[in-house]
């Protein structure tokens, strides 16, 4: 069986599917209690998105973020490449999971009856974030694979606090031979580097291992339906248009300067990813730029007139004769929208006085009033949507087009 077989194990989508999916669940409970000595029974995923304290802050946004039975925390990250300062980034990412923990005990605090409301006393449940590395971490130490770092005393050389851990794992200095492989995260490992395996392997071994069979199900090419290939294959064609740009940029670089030829490259790579259909969050991500950057790269590139896959959410500066939450509306359209292809421009107005026609060059969009919206169409009046799923109708209409 050839290595085409299956989808490549280090691929954003397969990565996804392995930590990220329910019909996946046991694999990633099964690889966590292997890594971690753990017996984890059951495991929620959570929202791998998360906003910070305001508007201007850079959200983080993980592979994996689950949660264990007991309150445990895990995020599980792919690095492909070196990033610097990567493990200060691991930090401010379980920043964010420690922070939700004071906020859900601060909203249970809000929520309680007067005579049950006792304040946090700082407990955090532990927080792992298990991080593969497809680049060497620390050249020193040629041999050491697997890093577990927490809170230590210099002096006595023991664990203060074991609240935070991070384990990182370098892909390039794992050399076990499979035979060598004792336990199941080595042998995920082992298959991270050498997809060829899963073709080798008896059918005894498979069988007599569940999760060898969980694996190798979540990675047969003809287990998926059409519609998960074409997403792989989307993935992939993304990822190596990022790989050939940088290529390309480094070599710019040297003819007309490093500088001009990583921005240029950037810009395709950014503008290849958004035609691909990937949305505005795993772009930044895998560019390495904050999300602000990115999308008003887009509008700039927009203005100019240069083609842009995707929708364009407008609004306006809100004044008082705004009735409705415009500016929290236009932020929801935009996020439903990530990865919708379709080349529109939308609006979200903040009154029926000026609305429509401040934005008449839109395709679509609202002008909201109390209670109620005007939905207009290149700046023409359609019909009034109105009670409480204003935004619902409005995605409605937007989808028609």
């Amino acid at each position: 069986m050839k290595s085409d077989m299956f989808i490549d194990p280090k691929s954003d989508y397969a990565f996804k599917r392995f930590f990220g999916t329910v019909s996946n669940k046991e694999l990633t409970i099964g690889f966590l209690n292997s890594l971690l000595n753990k017996d984890i029974k059951d495991i929620i995923f959570h929202n791998v998105e998360m906003q910070g304290n305001n508007t201007d802050s850079r959200k983080a946004v993980f592979d994996l973020f689950c949660e264990g039975s007991d309150g445990e925390l895990f995020i599980v990250e792919i690095q492909k490449k070196r990033q610097k300062y990567f493990s200060d980034r691991v930090l401010y990412y379980a920043s964010f999971v420690i922070q939700m923990q004071a906020d859900i005990e601060s909203e249970k605090f809000r929520l309680a009856k007067e005579e049950e409301r006792r304040r946090w006393n700082y407990h955090i449940n532990k927080v792992y974030v298990v991080c593969f590395l497809d680049f060497r971490l620390d050249t020193r130490y040629t041999d050491k694979y697997r890093w577990d770092v927490v809170r230590m005393d210099r002096e006595l050389k023991i664990p203060f606090s074991e609240t935070l851990n991070e384990i990182y794992l370098e892909l390039p200095k794992f050399n076990l031979n499979f035979e060598e492989c004792d336990t199941f995260y080595k042998k995920f490992l082992y298959t991270m580097n050498n997809i060829d395996i899963m073709g080798q392997l008896s059918k005894e071994t498979i069988q007599n291992d569940k999760l060898l069979r969980k694996l190798k199900s979540a990675i047969e090419l003809q287990r998926m339906s059409a519609k998960e290939r074409l997403a792989y294959e989307l993935s992939i064609a993304a990822e190596r248009d990022l790989a050939a740009c940088m290529a390309t940029s480094f070599e710019e670089g040297e003819e007309k300067g490093i500088a001009k030829g990583i921005t240029e490259g950037m810009r395709k790579i950014i503008l290849n990813m958004k035609q691909a259909g990937m949305d505005l969050a795993t772009i930044a991500k895998t560019a390495g730029l904050p999300e602000k950057e990115v999308e008003a790269g887009f509008n700039i590139l927009r203005a100019v007139g240069f083609p842009v896959t995707g929708p364009e959410v407008i609004t306006c500066p809100t004044c008082g004769r705004t009735q409705y939450p415009c500016t929290e509306i236009a932020n929801e359209v935009e996020k439903r929208l990530q990865g919708y292809k379709k080349s529109i421009k939308v609006a979200v107005m903040g009154c029926v006085v000026n609305g429509p026609g401040e934005a008449r060059e839109a395709d679509i969009g609202i002008a909201g009033g109390k209670g109620e919206a005007v939905l207009f169409i290149h700046g023409k009046p359609i019909k009034k949507l109105t009670g409480d799923n204003i935004l619902d109708q409005f995605m409605d209409e937007i989808y028609k087009l």
